[in-house]
């Protein structure tokens, strides 16, 4: 039978299916389904009876959804790795049960942060054999063994048929390529960012520094440390910046409209003051022939006056 799925009548589960079921995991809820398949006086009234049938059938399907959370609970925490199964199944024995909390609600939190360190060790290995695959196929060309694909390039095919980008792939390749071992433990955007920022001569100076540093420390590196390191290698770049050529345009005709403007006063002035160079020496000759009439001497006809 399906979990989840209420038991509607007693006739249609079979007592030795579920009395199985049920000792696998809780052996009291066993002996309280035994208890609830005993056979009933007939001189039970009809009320105790339907109540009794309510009850063994909602303790069924409480049993029942135990058992499916159970099996899932296992089934994703063995997926970490098939050594470390004996362990986790001491783990699941010892802790407290609470399996209205959730599988994992019993586990401590060191034991579940080291279950995802194990899932994305695991999923990176996996991603580096990916990206062997798709540069044999594209080294040597078999990906057009495809039909569909005859006459593709082999970014067209990974984006079509697996929906991986150029830009993804040539990361994920340059990253495995250069450095595995250091992308398999900080994966490929980290290594991608140093590669990036502090070029590809100090990228192996740097990411060996990381490894050092995540192997010295007391517990995960931090995020802060490993951002002091990649700045403190960062290679220095000169920025470019844009020249807004229309406002230097603009400027420049401004200071050359009030050049002009300056210039236009200027010959005003030097017509004003040629002008009154003009008047100047006009005055200034007037002045002599007065100065020249009074410094003439005066003549006295003495005859002429007896």
């Amino acid at each position: 039978m399906k979990p989840n799925v209420a038991v509607r009548a007693r006739k249609t589960v079979k007592p030795t299916f579920i009395l199985r079921a049920i000792a696998r995991v809780k052996p009291n809820a066993a002996l309280r389904a035994i208890e609830d398949m005993k056979p009933r006086h007939n001189f039970a009234s009809r009320d105790v009876h339907e109540t009794q049938k309510a009850s063994a059938s909602q303790s069924i399907c409480e049993t029942q959804q135990r058992i499916a959370s159970h099996t899932l609970s296992e089934t994703r925490l063995a997926f970490a790795s098939p050594n470390n199964q004996g362990d986790l199944e001491m783990k699941k024995k010892n802790r407290k049960p609470d399996a209205s909390a959730g599988p994992f609600a019993g586990l401590p939190i060191s034991d579940l942060e080291s279950y995802v360190d194990k899932y994305i060790i695991g999923a990176r290995t996996n991603q580096k054999e990916m990206v062997e695959v798709l540069l044999y196929l594209k080294v040597t060309g078999r990906y057009k063994e495809n039909k569909r694909y005859e006459r593709a390039t082999f970014y067209q095919y990974i984006e079509d048929r697996f929906n991986i980008r150029k830009g993804t792939y040539m990361e994920m390749q340059r990253a495995f390529a250069k450095f595995p071992q250091e992308t398999i433990e900080f994966g490929v955007g980290l290594v991608s960012k140093v590669i990036r920022q502090c070029g590809p001569v100090r990228s192996g100076k740097v990411l060996a520094e990381l490894l050092k540093a995540k192997e010295t420390a007391k517990t995960e590196l931090k995020r802060a440390k490993i951002e002091k390191i990649i700045q403190d290698n960062t290679t220095r770049r000169i920025k470019k910046s844009f020249t807004d050529w229309r406002a230097m345009y603009e400027a420049e005709a401004a200071a050359h409209q009030k050049t002009k403007d300056d210039l236009s006063a200027a010959y005003a002035r030097i017509n004003e003051l040629e002008k009154q160079v003009v008047r100047l020496e006009r005055t200034a000759e007037r002045y002599s022939e007065i100065r020249r009439v009074f410094e003439q001497p005066i003549r006295c006809e003495v005859g002429a006056t007896a």
